[in-house]
């Protein structure tokens, strides 16, 4: 009862076995079976969108945008870089300086960061340069390098925002400025997967409607049966029960989705 062994060929055929139909707490390899239902869900290529609005006019002369701004998206890689990036976009937009509040939606994040509001006060750092902090600063430095951005290197994006920040759905008049996105899902789940991320799991386990939708889509996909698969997190934290056999299942599906792409 403490733990369960399968091993097969590529063909199928059992090397060994132990306890192979017995359940087990798979603990973190459950995040293969949330990487297989995501791939199925999205598609190896989906991309997650966040979203910049402005409630306010853009002033040319001066650059500040008299109104607020809003940060829609639940993008779940979304670190200072990405934060950087914002402020240059919106710098080529003509954007120095936004007279009001930023707002982000109840479901955005940043860097690893399940509150909300901890990640607009983030955000609200990254975006202005006097107010961004070294490892802000060595992250994109770091991110431009590696893609060999020179250009990007040789300027320091900035946006000031001069008034609070809070948390708040975009409102139905804001006018979108522009959409940020994401690496590849696949580039997405090739980290969460190498570093065991598990607030990543759980924040794509989230798009796909949480642990009771993905077992569902398991149990039709594998073809198992109502007991075969307990789930309670999509990271691996918390009480799961596989058997070695179902896993196994999973292991060849996940197989079967990337060898489509």
């Amino acid at each position: 009862g403490l733990q369960g062994v399968l091993i097969e060929t590529l063909d199928g055929k059992v090397v060994a076995s132990q306890g192979e139909n017995e359940q087990f707490n798979p603990a973190s390899t459950m995040k293969l079976a949330t990487a297989l239902v995501a791939l199925r869900t999205l598609g190896p290529d989906h991309r997650f969108a966040t979203g910049v609005w402005t409630d306010g006019v853009l002033d040319k002369a001066t650059g500040v945008v008299n109104g607020n701004l809003y940060i829609s998206g639940r993008d779940p890689s979304f670190h200072y870089e990405h934060g950087v990036l914002l402020a240059r976009e919106l710098n080529q937009l003509g954007i120095k300086q936004v007279s009001g509040d930023l707002f982000v939606a109840p479901g955005f994040t940043m860097n690893f960061s399940s509150s909300a509001q901890r990640s607009g006060e983030r955000l609200y750092d990254t975006l202005d340069s006097t107010r961004r902090t070294a490892e802000a600063v060595r992250a994109w430095n770091y991110e431009r390098t590696l893609l060999n951005d020179r250009a990007g290197l040789e300027t320091v994006p900035s946006v000031a925002v001069m008034g609070a920040v809070d948390v708040a759905p975009v409102p139905s008049s804001a006018k979108l400025l522009l959409t940020q996105r994401s690496s590849k899902l696949v580039d997405i789940l090739k980290v969460l997967l190498c570093y065991s991320n598990n607030f990543m799991a759980e924040r794509i386990g989230e798009a796909l409607g949480g642990p009771e939708s993905v077992r569902q889509q398991l149990t039709s996909v594998l073809g198992l049966g109502p007991e075969d698969l307990k789930i309670a997190s999509l990271s691996g934290l918390g009480i799961n029960r596989i058997s070695p056999r179902v896993m196994m299942k999973i292991y060849r599906a996940l197989r079967a989705e990337l060898e489509k792409h």
